[in-house]
């Protein structure tokens, strides 16, 4: 039990000595700019890099850079360059510089509208940044889409709370397997598919993080001659209620804060899944061995996590 007990603390030393990249998800529309470049010089320079400037006053005094926060960043191209943010300043400058080694810097400019599109007309010493066309904000269809996209949600997840209970009470009588619990097996999978093509809009990680758990169980459940269809739903049904729990503290708390917040959320989840494992089929497997399984399970796959490029 003592060795047991070092899982936590090894956890937390893996965390914290691997430089992590937070995943950015986030949904719901935000103000973007597109700039299109024009060339009034003797030949086109292609683009290295660039900032945004943001201003509150009509002189750009007091300029900031666009800050880069999570999806709010600007980028550049070769031949264009684009920004989005959860919100601008009134007014903006560009400085760009490019392939001839000079750093030019544009005029002032203004957004009037949600999305916009400007045309930079690059010369010899500077930029002029022109306003080609403007789109309203679709915010009003995307909060109704959201609503009715919360409301789907919230019904699956009472749904799948109710079906859980019933799997709990069935395994207090030694009945929480498919043969004897066909129904609730066969409905527990339909609202977790659900729940995961919802979840797949706020972040690709969470389908494959569970892919990856499935694949490791299935290999568990032969070398200890486990039930694979109750093995598998078990490690299913755990990581739909764990998984949001991660995904919060990754992409939710504030960003000083991340490698706490993730190394406490990943023993946070591996306790509550080892539990869930446990009860849920307790008559035939002891909580040592599930405690060992969960562990393995969600070591590997936020190994695999730093690895993959998303």
């Amino acid at each position: 039990m003592k060795s047991i007990l070092l899982i936590p603390l090894l956890l937390l030393l893996i965390m914290l000595t691997v430089p992590i990249d937070t995943a950015q998800a986030d949904i719901g529309p935000k103000p973007s700019m597109e700039f299109e470049f024009e060339y009034e010089t003797e030949v086109p320079y292609e683009i290295l890099d660039g900032i945004q400037l943001e201003c509150d006053n009509p002189d750009c005094s007091d300029a900031e850079p666009l800050e880069d926060l999570g999806p709010q960043r600007f980028t550049c191209e070769l031949i264009s360059c684009s920004s989005m943010a959860y919100g601008y300043s009134p007014y903006h400058r560009l400085q760009i510089r490019f392939e001839d080694g000079k750093t030019r810097q544009s005029n002032v400019f203004e957004s009037d509208s949600f999305s916009m599109s400007y045309r930079v007309i690059v010369r010899e010493d500077d930029l002029i940044v022109k306003k080609i066309r403007g789109r309203s904000n679709p915010l009003g269809w995307t909060l109704i889409a959201l609503l009715i996209g919360g409301l789907l949600a919230i019904l699956l997840s009472i749904g799948f709370i109710i079906l859980m209970i019933l799997i709990l009470l069935r395994a207090g009588e030694d009945r929480a397997d498919f043969k004897n619990s066909r129904w609730v097996f066969v409905l527990l999978w339909i609202v977790m598919g659900l729940l995961l093509i919802f979840a797949s809009f706020f972040s690709i990680t969470i389908p494959i993080t569970l892919a990856v758990e499935l694949i490791l169980a299935f290999i568990y459940t032969r070398l200890r001659k486990r039930s694979i269809l109750t093995t598998l739903t078990m490690v299913a049904v755990a990581n739909t209620v764990t998984l949001p729990i991660l995904w919060f503290g990754a992409n939710v708390m504030s960003s000083s804060y991340n490698l706490l917040v993730i190394a406490v959320a990943e023993i946070l989840i591996w306790l509550v899944e080892s539990t869930i494992l446990f009860l849920t089929q307790r008559k035939s497997v002891p909580f040592k061995e599930m405690l060992f399984l969960s562990f393995i399970l969600n070591l590997l796959s936020f190994l695999l996590g730093l690895i993959l490029p998303i």
